[in-house]
């Protein structure tokens, strides 16, 4: 089973950063994830919320804010933002990086962004016209769809996308044996125990692995890593 990095909030690198990111890059990760959101001002952000509240205390839309603005916010509060662009000139990693993309409109001049740099990426989409989008460059096992409900896995498998994306609360009701049937090449599970929210547990690996996911989305990369040593994965 696939490990991705998700988020990467590693101690000392901040999330959504090129340091968390090129951390979470190790031996036996298969891909590390981040965010890309449009701010107001038309530039694109590794942002993961669509407010600055959780990070600053200040409730903003990211997309009503010009950039010079949400890294004022954020600096406030220690914190620092990078563009997509800064993304692709500083990540020096291998390892691919899954881009959740937030914006679910595909503006031409992302869609320019993303197919220069598409050798670095596994598109995460969010709406059928985003997944048209990147379908016209990309092949089907390089897209990831992040439904926003749990029933619209066949819509998003008519239309070319290889990888959906569940999370561990939408099973048994949704299993990776039925989307597999339903002719997604690969299912992926994003974390998400009592326990530890998207952290994830090794139980909660074994039981992936039991149900026949081909990948899981993880934050707590330590555990994970742990998790493939001793199950000798790597």
């Amino acid at each position: 089973m696939k490990i991705i990095a998700h988020r990467n909030e590693t101690p000392g690198c901040p999330e959504n950063s090129i340091a968390s990111l090129e951390y979470s890059a190790q031996e036996g990760i298969y891909a590390v994830e981040c965010d890309v959101r449009r701010t107001g001002d038309g530039q694109y952000v590794i942002y993961h919320d669509e407010t600055t509240r959780r990070l600053t205390g200040i409730d903003k839309l990211i997309s009503e804010m010009t950039l010079p603005e949400m890294k004022e916010i954020l600096s406030g509060a220690g914190r620092a933002v990078i563009t997509l662009d800064e993304l692709t000139a500083g990540y020096k990693k291998t390892t691919p990086i899954l881009l959740h993309v937030k914006e679910r409109a595909a503006w031409p001049d992302l869609i320019e962004k993303f197919e220069a740099a598409k050798e670095m990426f596994i598109f995460g989409v969010e709406s059928i016209e985003m997944l048209r989008a990147v379908r016209a460059f990309m092949p089907k096992n390089r897209i990831l769809a992040f439904m926003p409900k749990k029933e619209m896995y066949p819509d998003f498998i008519a239309e070319g996308v290889g990888i959906i994306r569940l999370w561990e609360n939408w099973l048994p009701e949704i299993t990776p044996d039925m989307v597999h049937e339903a002719g997604a090449e690969q299912v992926w599970i994003m974390c998400n125990t009592p326990e530890k929210g998207m952290d994830g547990t090794p139980e909660s690996l074994d039981m992936l692995v039991k149900m026949n996911a081909d990948g899981a989305l993880i934050s707590d990369v330590q555990m994970a890593m742990n998790w493939m040593k001793e199950r000798k994965c790597l």
